[in-house]
């Protein structure tokens, strides 16, 4: 797999990002959300990682 530039780089973190952003948008963020190991999906904690690296970017 070809390495991608800095540049090209930090554009795919802003275009994800800008992605995730269309899918919450219209999210209820009112509703109550799952906190026992029962109901949380595997995800939940890789979209949570995944979110702080792109905070950290941003801020930089």
């Amino acid at each position: 797999m070809a390495s991608m530039s800095y540049d090209r780089h930090c554009a795919e973190i802003v275009a994800q990002t800008a992605l995730l952003r269309t899918r919450l948008d219209d999210a209820d963020l009112s509703a109550p959300v799952p906190t026992g190991p029962v109901e949380i999906r595997g995800d939940v904690p890789l979209l949570d990682a995944w979110l702080h690296a792109v905070s950290f970017w941003l801020r930089e």
